[in-house]
C-alpha cells in the first residue's frame, strides 16, 4: 500500500509542499516575571526596617543602660551630626541638589531641645537664668510655655522642620528653581535664619 505523496506537480517543476504546520517543540515562555520579583523587594523592605529597629532599640534601650554618661554624650553627638551627614548625602549625592543651607532644619530641631532642656534646668515654673539678667521681673514669653512639656518639644523638634521645608520646597519645586540659583537661595536662607536668631538674642 503506498503512502500518498507530498509533491505535486502543477505545469512545471515539482514543488514540495508542507505536510502540516511546524512543530515548535520549545517550551512556551512563562508569564512576566514582575510577580516573583515583588516578593524580594518586600523581603529587602521588611529586613531593612528590621533593621532600622534594631537599631533604634539599641541607641534608645540598650545604650542608656550600658554605656557611662560621657560615652552617652558622646554617641548622642555623633548621632547627631550623622543625621546632617544623611540629610547632605539624600540631598546632594541623590537628588543631585548642591545644598549650602541643610542646617537650618537640624538647627531649628536643636533650638527646639534646647528651649526644653533650660527650662527643666531652670525648674518648673521658673525663668531661665539669661532671661532675668537684664529684667529680673520679665515674665517668660508665651512661645516658650510649651517647651516646657517634653511630649511637646519631640513633636516640635520633627514638625516645625518638616514644615519649613515642605514650604520652601513646594515654592522652590513650582518655581522650577535648579542649579546654582537652588543653592544660592539655601545659603541666603541659612543667612537669613543667622541673623534673625542673632536679633532675637540681642
Amino acid at each position: 500500500m503506498s503512502t500518498p505523496s507530498t509533491t505535486s506537480t502543477v505545469e512545471g517543476p515539482s514543488v514540495q509542499v508542507a505536510a502540516g504546520p511546524p512543530t515548535d517543540r520549545r517550551r512556551p515562555r512563562s508569564s512576566p516575571r514582575l510577580p516573583r520579583r515583588l516578593p524580594r523587594r518586600l523581603s529587602k523592605d521588611t529586613v531593612s526596617l528590621l533593621g532600622i529597629g534594631v537599631f533604634a532599640f539599641f541607641m534608645l534601650v540598650v545604650a542608656p543602660a550600658v554605656l557611662s554618661d560621657f560615652r552617652l554624650n558622646n554617641l548622642g553627638k555623633y548621632a547627631c551630626w550623622a543625621m546632617v551627614a544623611v540629610g547632605i548625602g539624600l540631598a546632594w549625592g541623590r537628588g543631585g541638589m548642591l545644598v549650602m543651607g541643610q542646617g537650618v532644619y537640624f538647627a531649628l530641631g536643636a533650638y527646639a531641645m534646647a528651649m526644653h532642656l533650660t527650662l527643666e534646668t531652670a525648674g518648673p515654673d521658673a525663668i531661665p537664668v539669661f532671661m532675668i539678667l537684664y529684667d529680673p521681673l520679665a515674665p517668660l514669653p508665651g512661645f516658650w510655655e510649651p517647651f516646657r512639656s517634653g511630649t511637646f518639644t519631640l513633636l516640635a523638634i520633627v514638625i516645625a522642620p518638616v514644615l519649613l521645608a515642605g514650604t520652601l520646597g513646594y515654592a522652590i519645586f513650582k518655581r522650577r528653581v535648579k542649579g546654582a540659583y537652588f543653592a544660592i537661595l539655601s545659603q541666603a536662607l541659612a543667612v537669613a535664619w543667622r541673623t534673625s536668631s542673632a536679633a532675637r538674642s540681642s
